[in-house]
C-alpha cells in the first residue's frame, strides 16, 4: 500500500497513523474503535451534497464483524481513477423500460448487445465500455483514470487509438469517452429497477483479456438483491453472474436484451458482481456529456506539463505533505533530493499504489534516493515530515516534476457540514481542520462507494493514546464506512484525517454532526507522557551510565535510549519525541596511539575531523568550562550548510588518554527551545570513580601485601601474613579455571581473598552473571541472600559488585565479589569471612578485592 502513511508507520512518537499517508506501506485497516448500531440522526446537508446522509449512533461493542471487502473490478493492472465530484444535476426524465414480449436466449442477448460493447485499453490496464447515442462510450472512471485518451476497440475490429476521455465522476465511478465517429450500433440505458430478485441477467464485457483485438464474453446469473447508496441515491444490482478483472465498465443486461446497469465492483470472497443501475446513471451520463461537474470536485485531472526540477515547499504540520507528478517514459532513471530544517520523508508510488521507494534514512533534514520508472503512466513523488510545526523544504530532481493540488488538505469545516472529498492519487491522505469547544461531542462519518476509508481524529500535541481511528464502524454500501463519536478534551482545532485502507482513488463524503444524546463518545485520556520540556527540572531527567568508562549523565526522561553503533564508536544513542537526537562516544586514545595529549589538543583533533567529515561545517561557539565536579570540559556548538542541524557537544579527556563526547543534535528552532534542557543535561556529566577508590587508611595499606601472577597477567593485594595456596588449575572441560587463594590463620577466624581466572570466557556477556547466578557459585549452599548488586568500574573496566550472605553445612559466612571481563578472560575476585566478624573484616577485604589490576590486556 502506498501513501504518505508510512509516516504511519513510521512513527511519530508513534502518532500512529500516517496510516496510509506518507508512504503508507502499511495501513490502519482493521482498526475498528467501536461497533455501531445504525440509528439515523438527521444532519443538514450543504447545498452541494447529493442528499442528506445519516449520522450513525455508536454502541460500546469494540470490534465489528468482519465484512467482505468489495474491490473495483480491474483488468489485470487496471487503471486507478481520480474523480471529479459534483452534485447531481437537475432530474432528467427517467428512461422508460421497454418491454419485450418474451425472454431472449443467451445467444440472442449476446447477439443484440455485444457489438456495442467496447474493449478499452490504457498503458496500465484494460476494461470494458458500451457505446451510446452521440458517439460516447460509457465506462467506469477507474478504467480510464488518470489518462486523457485511451484505446477503444469494438468486436468488428474498429479501432480508435486515442479516443478522448471527455469527463468523469469518481463519486459514482462513471466516465464517458468520446465523441468518436463509429458505424457501430448504439444501445440505450434502460431502467431495470422493477426487475424482481431472482430475475435472469447477463454480464457482457472483456474480463481477463490479453488479446489486442478481442471478442467480448457473456456470463449468466440472477439478480441476488439490490443495494442502495443513499448519499447519491444510487441503486446497485448484486448478481451471482461471474465477474473478473477487465469486466469494469461492462454491461448488465436483462433477459429482454436491455442494458440495465454498468458493472464495476465485485465481492472478493464470493465473486458477486455489484452493478450500478442505468436508471440512476443516465442523468449523470447526460451531465458528463455536457461537461458538467457532476460530483462537485472539479475536473482534478493530473498535471501533464513538464514542471520544474526544483521546488520550495512549506509543510504546515504533521499531516501535511506535497505531491508531485512525474511524466516520464518507462526505464527513466530519476534522482531525488529533499532537504529541510526537519526530519523529512520522501516517497514514490505508481498508479497502482505500489511504493517504489521510501527514504527516511536520517533523523535530520536531508534524504536522497533514486528509482527507475516502470510504466508509461504518471508517477507520484510525495514529500512529508514528522513534526507538528511548519517546515521549509526544498525538493530537487533530475527530471521535471509538476505539483498536484489537493483542495482537501487543511480545509476548514464546521459541525453540520457534508463535504465532498476525493482521494486524488493512490495513498492520498486528506486532512480537514475542525474547531471545537471543550466537551463538545460530535459524530464523524465517511461514506464512499469506491474507497475503504479510515478516519483519524488528532490534535496538535496529542500522544498516541490520545488518537482515535476507525475503519468500518459506520456500515455503508459494503459495511466499510468508518464512524467516530468524539468528545473534545479542550477548546481548539482538531484534524479530521481521511485516507483509504487500500491504495485506491475515489470520492467520498465526510459528514460531521452533533453526537446523539445517548451516544458514547471517545474522550482522549490525559497524555501518557508528561510534557518533556517545560518547566525545566532535574526530575525530568533520567540517568545514563556508560558501560565503557566510569561516567554518567542525565538525559531527558521522555527520550528513548537505543544501543550504540560500534562501527562508528557510538556507545549509546537517544531519540526525542520530535526526533531530536543525542549520542555518546568513548575513545581510547592510548589504544589508537594518541595518548598523552591535553584537552586542547583533543579538542583541535575533534574540530579537524568535523571540518573534514561534514560538508559546510561551521563552528558557532567554543567554551572552556569546569563542571560541578571540578572536571575541565569543552562545549562545542556547530552546524552545517546541508543538515540544518545545530549540534552541541561536551568534550572531556580523562588522564590524557580516554576521550568522552556527549552530543545533542536538534533543528535550529528546537535547539533554541530546548537549550535550557540540554544545558542542564550536560551539566550533570560526572565521573563515577574519577580517581579509583578513596585512599584507604595507612593502617589498611600497611596490612596488605601485593601478589603478582607468575606471567604478570594481573595483580592483587591480600592481608599480610595470610597463607597463599599457590596458583592452582582446574582443567574442567566447560570451565577452565586458574585460581589462587590467600587464607587467614585459623586462630584469627576464617577469612580469605581469592582470584578465579575463567580462561577464554571473556566473550560471554557479563550480564549473564545475574544475581541469581551468583547464588549458584556455591553449589552446596543451603541458604543464600544477596545483600547488594551494583555496577562499578575497576581500573577502567566494567565490573559487577555483589555482597551476599551464605550458609552451608552449619557455617555462616559473608563475602564481597567482583565479576570482571578483561580481554578473553573473566575474573571473580572474592573476599570472604564469617558473618559474625564481617563488620570488622569488610574494610580490609574490600580494599584487597578492589586492589585487583589487569597488568596485560
Amino acid at each position: 500500500m502506498f501513501g504518505l502513511s508510512v509516516l504511519n508507520a513510521w512513527d511519530r512518537r508513534l502518532k500512529q497513523p500516517f496510516v496510509v499517508a506518507l508512504l503508507a506501506l502499511s495501513a490502519l485497516g482493521g482498526v475498528a474503535c467501536i461497533q455501531v448500531q445504525r440509528e439515523p440522526d438527521t444532519v443538514s446537508a450543504s447545498d452541494s451534497a447529493h442528499v442528506v446522509v445519516p449520522i450513525l449512533v455508536q454502541t460500546q461493542t469494540p470490534s465489528p464483524t468482519a465484512t467482505p471487502v468489495p474491490i473495483l473490478e480491474p483488468a489485470g493492472p487496471t487503471a486507478v481513477p481520480t474523480p471529479t465530484l459534483t452534485s447531481t444535476p437537475s432530474p432528467t426524465p427517467e428512461p422508460t423500460a421497454t418491454a419485450t414480449p418474451a425472454a431472449l436466449s443467451s445467444a440472442e442477448v449476446f447477439g443484440r448487445i455485444s457489438p456495442s460493447v467496447a474493449f478499452i485499453q490504457t498503458s496500465t490496464g484494460t476494461g470494458s465500455g458500451v457505446l451510446i447515442d452521440g458517439g460516447y462510450v460509457v465506462t467506469n472512471a477507474h478504467v480510464v483514470w488518470p489518462f486523457g485518451s485511451v484505446r477503444v476497440v469494438f468486436p468488428d475490429g474498429t479501432e480508435h487509438l486515442a479516443a478522448p476521455v471527455a469527463n468523469w465522476d469518481l463519486m459514482a465511478d462513471l466516465a464517458v469517452i468520446g465523441p468518436i465517429d463509429s458505424d457501430v450500433s448504439v444501445v440505450r440505458l434502460v431502467d431495470g429497477e422493477d426487475l424482481t430478485v431472482g430475475s435472469d441477467v447477463f454480464l457482457i464485457g472483456y474480463p481477463g483479456e490479453v488479446q489486442e483485438f478481442p471478442q467480448p464474453t457473456i456470463t449468466r446469473g440472477i439478480i441476488s438483491r439490490t443495494r442502495e447508496w443513499d448519499p447519491i441515491q444510487m441503486t446497485y444490482f448484486q448478481t451471482d453472474a461471474a465477474i473478473a478483472g477487465g469486466q469494469s465498465g461492462g454491461v448488465l443486461v436483462s433477459d429482454e436484451g436491455e442494458v440495465i446497469g454498468i458493472s464495476g465492483f465485485r465481492f472478493t470472497e464470493a465473486g458477486f458482481g455489484v452493478v450500478a443501475s442505468a436508471a440512476d446513471l443516465l442523468p449523470l451520463v447526460h451531465g458528463l456529456v455536457r461537461g458538467d461537474d457532476t460530483d462537485n470536485l472539479g475536473r482534478r485531472a493530473l498535471p501533464t506539463g513538464q514542471g520544474d526540477t526544483e521546488h520550495d515547499i512549506t509543510l504546515q504540520g504533521y499531516w501535511d505533505r506535497r505531491v508531485f507528478v512525474l511524466n516520464e517514459p518507462p526505464g527513466t532513471e530519476v534522482y531525488l533530493t529533499v532537504a529541510g530544517d526537519t526530519d523529512v520523508i520522501l516517497a514514490v508510488g505508481d498508479v497502482y499504489g505500489t511504493a517504489m521507494l521510501l527514504a527516511d534514512d536520517t533523523s535530520w533534514g536531508k534524504e536522497a534516493a533514486s528509482f527507475t520508472t516502470s510504466y508509461n503512466a504518471p508517477t507520484f513523488v510525495v514529500v512529508g515530515h514528522r513534526v507538528e510545526g511548519v517546515a521549509d523544504v526544498r525538493l530537487t530532481s533530475n527530471k521535471p516534476l509538476s505539483p498536484l493540488a489537493d483542495d482537501e488538505d487543511g480545509k476548514a469545516i464546521s459541525v453540520g457540514d457534508v463535504v465532498a472529498g476525493n482521494a486524488d492519487y493512490p495513498g492520498d491522505l486528506d486532512y480537514f481542520v475542525l474547531d471545537l469547544e471543550k466537551d463538545q461531542a460530535i459524530q464523524v462519518l465517511v461514506s464512499s462507494a469506491l474507497l475503504n476509508p479510515i478516519i483519524t481524529i488528532d490534535f496538535v500535541g496529542a500522544t498516541e493514546n490520545q488518537l482515535i481511528a476507525d475503519d468500518n464502524s459506520g456500515g455503508g454500501l459494503f459495511g466499510l464506512d468508518p464512524l467516530i463519536t468524539y468528545r473534545a478534551p479542550h477548546t481548539g482545532s482538531y484534524n479530521i484525517v481521511v485516507e483509504a485502507a487500500e491504495a485506491t482513488v475515489g470520492g467520498y463524503f465526510l459528514i460531521v454532526g452533533n453526537a446523539p444524546p445517548d451516544a458514547i463518545a471517545f474522550t482522549p485520556p490525559p497524555s501518557d507522557t508528561a510534557l518533556p520540556y517545560a518547566p525545566v527540572a532535574e526530575e525530568e531527567l533520567t540517568t545514563y551510565t556508560s558501560d565503557d568508562f566510569p561516567f554518567s549523565f542525565k538525559y531527558p526522561a521522555a527520550w528513548t535510549q537505543s544501543p550504540g553503533d560500534p562501527e562508528y564508536g557510538i556507545s549509546a544513542s537517544f531519540m526525542g519525541p520530535e526526533n531530536e537526537s543525542a549520542f555518546v562516544t568513548v575513545e581510547d586514545l592510548a589504544e589508537a596511539g594518541l595518548g598523552n595529549m591535553g584537552l586542547d589538543e583533543y579538542k583541535e583533533l575533534i574540530l579537524t575531523s568535523l571540518v573534514e567529515g561534514i560538508p559546510g561545517f561551521r563552528l558557532l561557539s567554543e567554551r572552556d568550562l569546569t563542571n560541578s565536579q571540578g572536571l575541565p570540559v569543552v562545549l562545542l556548538e556547530f552546524t552545517s550548510r546541508e543538515s540544518m542541524i545545530t549540534w552541541t557537544r561536551l568534550v572531556y579527556l580523562h588522564e590524557n588518554s580516554m576521550g568522552v563526547n556527549v552530543t545533542y543534535g536538534l533543528t535550529s528552532s528546537r535547539h533554541e527551545e530546548l537549550w535550557d534542557l540540554i544545558d542542564l543535561s550536560l551539566g550533570t556529566f560526572e565521573l563515577l570513580e574519577p580517581a579509583g577508590l578513596t585512599a584507604p587508611p595507612d593502617s589498611v595499606v600497611e596490612a596488605l601485601t601485593a601478589y603478582v601472577h607468575p606471567d604478570e597477567i594481573y595483580s592483587v593485594s591480600y592481608p599480610t601474613g595470610w597463607v597463599s595456596s599457590g596458583l592452582e588449575s582446574d582443567n574442567h572441560p566447560q570451565l577452565p579455571v586458574e585460581a589462587v587463594t590467600f587464607s587467614s590463620p585459623i586462630s584469627d577466624g576464617f577469612s580469605a581473598v581469592s582470584v578465579d581466572r575463567l580462561i577464554g570466557w571473556g566473550q560471554r556477556e557479563l550480564v549473564d552473571w545475574s544475581s541469581s547466578e551468583l547464588g549458584l557459585v556455591e553449589r552446596g549452599s543451603t541458604a543464600f541472600r544477596l545483600i547488594s548488586w551494583k555496577r562499578v568500574f575497576v581500573d577502567g573496566l566494567l565490573a559487577f559488585e555483589a555482597v551476599q550472605y551464605n550458609s552451608r553445612d552449619g557455617f555462616d559466612f559473608a563475602r564481597i565479589e567482583l565479576h570482571i571481563i578483561a580481554g578473553d578472560d573473566r575474573y571473580v575476585v572474592r573476599g570472604i569471612t564469617e558473618q559474625d566478624i564481617w563488620a570488622e573484616q569488610e574494610p580490609l577485604l574490600s580494599e584487597a578485592v578492589y586492589s585487583f589490576r589487569i597488568l596485560r590486556r
